[in-house]
């Protein structure tokens, strides 16, 4: 329903699973998500990343690949505070 949801998005292609998975931000929950796309199989549910949940926490995310474990990391920022965070997804 929010004109908002998915809003400072970022895209990064997985080496071993061969299929994209976004990050973005929901401005209606002040949360940061993201979901692998492309995978039939798989459902296709976003998950919540863990961290601090003020409005504004999760502006101008940028997702990859840890190159070492190939787990998604993403990289955020806290518009209020000026604060950057990082986090880095544990084994899948």
């Amino acid at each position: 329903g929010s004109t908002d949801y998915g809003i400072w998005s970022s895209v990064a292609w997985h080496p071993l699973h061969n299929r994209a998975a976004v990050a973005f931000y929901d401005s209606d929950t002040g949360k940061l998500w993201y979901v692998f796309i492309g995978d039939p199989a798989a459902p296709q549910a976003a998950v919540e990343v863990d961290g601090p949940t003020d409005v504004n926490v999760g502006a101008s995310c940028s997702m990859f690949f840890d190159p070492n474990t190939v787990q998604p990391s993403i990289a955020y920022q806290d518009v209020t505070n000026g604060d950057l965070y990082y986090v880095l997804r544990t084994a899948i």
